[in-house]
């Protein structure tokens, strides 16, 4: 004869339920105490890295550090080039670890690196000071003659070099001039903090390529004579992929002579010279006569 389970009363029901919410109460108790002190831990090592980086600051500005600097104070140009080992002052060497959080000393943290290391220090070494330069301006979208015109209303020199194009208006084509390297324009200044807020005062402009403004980049002065040389000479030259590498040839001859580029052969005698602005990554060429071309 076949017995069925008893079924629970209201009562065994009742304690079930309680069993598996008081269950259910307890893991999630668990889970918020869990969140709470993975939390508190995060306080801790914020503070801790806040309270370090507070040291760091205090160290650095303290009369005796910057005394202890080689080339004098923080404004001097020694002071400038410091810069942070590449693991960081909070990720420094299991060797340069202290005890108890302690900040490390200014002199372990910091390594000095002389003037003239890095690309854009040499080409500051090997300017004289106080000498022009050429800079590159970057525009905003069809402002390159908004911002020439102010900044040469102000006599600054620049160079906003142009080009002919074809276009088409109304079902009329005609030539007009373009930049030849849209958006951008180059300015030969001998570069201040003052001259520097004089310039990026201009409507249009959005800033001076480099990081600031005693540490611009510079254009080599042969690229920019190239350029000159080429609408000197009104040569027609045509927009290039820019071209970095190649066989480097020097016109012997002719109103172009002495311009150096790359040379494109596309037949015996003919070919494309290419002359490229490493800084903008732009390059134009111009047809040549292979025949008046050598080796640079």
């Amino acid at each position: 004869m076949r017995h069925d389970p008893p079924t629970p009363t209201g009562a065994n029901r009742a304690g079930v339920t309680g069993l598996n919410e008081g269950s259910r109460t307890g893991r999630e108790s668990g889970i918020v105490r869990a969140r709470v002190q993975e939390f508190t831990r995060l306080c801790a090592l914020r503070r801790r890295l806040y309270r370090g980086k507070r040291q760091v600051k205090s160290a650095c500005r303290s009369p005796a550090a910057l005394a202890g600097r080689p080339g004098g104070g923080k404004h001097s140009p020694r002071a400038r080039a410091v810069e942070v080992g590449p693991v960081g002052v909070f990720g420094a060497r299991e060797r340069d670890r202290t005890k108890g959080g302690r900040a490390l000393p200014v002199s372990e943290m910091i390594e000095t690196r002389p003037l003239g290391s890095s690309v854009a220090d040499q080409t500051t070494a090997q300017t004289p000071a106080g000498s022009k330069r050429w800079h590159a301006l970057w525009t905003r979208c069809h402002c390159e003659h908004v911002v020439h015109d102010q900044l040469a209303a102000k006599g600054f020199e620049l160079f906003l070099p142009e080009v002919d194009v074809w276009s088409s208006r109304g079902g009329v084509r005609r030539l007009i001039s373009a930049p030849m390297f849209p958006g951008y324009l180059f300015l030969h200044h001998a570069m201040d903090k003052a001259s520097y807020v004089e310039v990026v005062k201009a409507r249009g402009l959005v800033k001076v390529l480099g990081e600031q403004w005693d540490r611009l980049d510079v254009v080599p002065d042969v690229q920019i004579e190239a350029l000159q040389r080429v609408l000197a000479a009104r040569a027609p030259v045509l927009p290039y992929p820019f071209l970095q590498e190649g066989q480097r040839v020097r016109i012997a001859r002719g109103p172009l002579a002495d311009v150096e580029g790359i040379l494109v052969q596309s037949k015996p005698n003919k070919g494309l010279l290419v002359l490229s602005v490493t800084l903008l990554q732009r390059s134009v060429a111009l047809a040549i006569d292979c025949t008046q071309v050598v080796a640079a």
